[in-house]
């Protein structure tokens, strides 16, 4: 009679690797039966020194959102000082709260979500400021993207150029370069129906230029400055004149030149009316405000327009942040002042 033969019953095979158990989740130990003590973790933990820092912050900022729906508002100034301070740290527990049952904490964790990427869309638009030549277009893209951080600038960029075609096709015949640029300000105050703006007029709508470019209405600069980059893509050359309060478009003829008005149904002025407009309104004439605007002038008087806008809504960070933009295009304006002499 054979003896039993000792080890493993049929079927299972030696493993020289740690067991584990198809059927255990991914939180279940098991024992390698080889070697009598449990196998190594299936999701590998943070190094030694590292996972104990780690898990406090992690408490710590979960500790922070759980007062979000505190009533004082020392606490709560509190909190959005901490999460400004910690930047990208916070984010995981700001997310996890705007998605909590409370509508309280919800609305004030995506209000902190969203000026955070205000503050990053703040930053984006003073690094152009501080930089080489500025852009009026590229700049009043992203003045739109701080009021909206989400924004998508492309598909406005491709209404422009969309209305610089049309103005193309409407103006290949004409040979002579002022009446083709009186053909594209006819066309964009009469066709397209650009014009004044609507309500309130220091409102963010008739301001920005994506939504000045959505409703056809807008404040004299706005509407200026999308004349002019769309005459700039369709090969006609205009310029602003920053009269204060009502910019105007100057179009550039072959040795000659032409203000109209896009504010007003884009009517024709001379110089004449511009003093008068001056006269009524209390103000003496300056030659600066006649000559062609370059974009760090017309973009600091935009910002102007945002302050202002800001103050009368009564928001404070809005303002204080956009007047920021301003100083640092007075040190740019400074800065640029002894090579324009």
């Amino acid at each position: 009679m054979k003896r039993a033969r000792k080890g493993p019953a049929p079927g299972l095979a030696r493993h020289s690797e740690p067991y584990i158990s198809r059927t255990a989740g991914p939180q279940m130990q098991t024992t390698d039966p080889q070697r009598g003590h449990p196998p190594r973790p299936i999701v590998e933990t943070a190094p030694t020194g590292v996972e104990g820092p780690i898990r406090k912050r992690r408490e710590r900022f979960l500790a922070l959102a759980s007062f979000l729906g505190d009533d004082s508002p020392v606490v709560r100034e509190e909190i959005r000082r901490q999460y400004e301070s910690a930047g990208r740290a916070g984010l995981p527990s700001l997310r996890r709260a705007a998605r909590v049952d409370s509508p309280i904490v919800r609305s004030r964790a995506r209000t902190l979500l969203l000026e955070r990427e205000k503050t990053l869309a703040l930053k984006r638009l003073l690094r152009h400021v501080s930089g080489g030549q500025i852009d009026l277009e590229k700049a009043l893209f992203l003045l739109a993207c701080y009021a909206e951080p989400r924004l998508d600038p492309r598909p406005w960029q491709t209404r422009l150029d969309v209305l610089a075609r049309e103005v193309v096709l409407r103006t290949q015949g004409i040979e002579n370069r002022l009446d083709r640029a009186q053909a594209m300000v006819e066309y964009l105050s009469k066709k397209a129906g650009f014009g004044s703006a609507k309500g309130d007029f220091h409102h963010p709508d008739n301001v920005h230029i994506h939504r000045v470019i959505e409703r056809k209405r807008g404040m004299p600069l706005t509407l200026c400055a999308l004349y002019m980059f769309i005459g700039r893509r369709a090969g006609i050359s205009t310029a602003c004149v920053p009269l204060p309060g009502l910019v105007m478009l100057r179009l550039h003829g072959d040795g000659e030149s032409r203000i109209v008005d896009p504010y007003n149904r884009s009517q024709i002025r001379t110089d004449k009316d511009c003093r008068e407009y001056l006269k009524q309104n209390g103000l003496p004439v300056k030659g600066a405000w006649f000559r062609d605007a370059d974009d760090l002038l017309l973009l600091k008087r935009q910002i102007s327009n945002l302050v202002r806008s800001a103050e009368l809504r009564g928001i404070p960070r809005e303002k204080r942040e956009l007047s920021l933009v301003g100083r640092a295009l007075d040190l740019h304006l400074r800065t640029a002042a002894p090579r324009t002499v």
